[in-house]
């Protein structure tokens, strides 16, 4: 978390306009500010702080939605019936959050308009756009079977057949994985 997004979003979660939902944050291990963190949004009583969640599938159960980087824990959470919102920071959580988005199983939010331009954006967005239990209907097929896809792809079987090309954009990834 080199952009201090995980303080920026319990920055804004911890505000009174936001008591009425509870929030799990998890501090992953390369969060360099995970004390400081904990130290302040220890007080807040919708915000729950954890360190290196063990089972993710045990998390899942606890939640309604996720908010998240748009990386492979947004697809963990989809395979749980979760809904997801997205907020990529990065090209490669930005190419995934788009697919997921593009499929209608979940959205994507700007990081600069929840963070900076607007201080309700967010809480407007939540209180638009979700009810209590109320399911996503667009499924994704996961099969559990992405790593060997990948393997697959990286270490062919037939290893005369191996080759590495960059996504120049969505339609690569799509044809990459197959995801159509």
């Amino acid at each position: 978390d080199n952009l201090n997004c995980t303080q920026a979003f319990l920055n804004i979660l911890s505000k009174k306009d936001f008591i009425k939902f509870k929030f799990i944050s998890i501090l992953g291990i390369n969060n360099k500010k995970n004390k400081i963190i904990k130290k302040k949004f220890k007080k807040n009583k919708n915000i729950k702080i954890i360190e290196n969640y063990k089972k993710m599938s045990n998390f899942f159960d606890k939640i309604d939605i996720l908010i998240s980087s748009g990386g492979v824990t947004s697809y963990e959470a989809l395979y749980s019936n979760k809904k997801c919102i997205n907020v990529p920071i990065n090209f490669h959580q930005k190419t995934n959050s788009n697919f997921q988005e593009k499929m209608k199983i979940s959205s994507i939010l700007n990081y600069v308009n929840i963070t900076k331009k607007n201080k309700n954006f967010l809480l407007n967005y939540f209180i638009k756009n979700f009810k209590k239990n109320e399911l996503n209907e667009n499924k994704l097929y996961l099969d559990g079977n992405g790593s060997k896809r990948i393997s697959e792809i990286i270490i062919p079987s037939k290893f005369k057949d191996t080759f590495l090309a960059k996504a120049k954009n969505l339609n690569d990834c799509i044809d990459l994985f197959k995801l159509y």
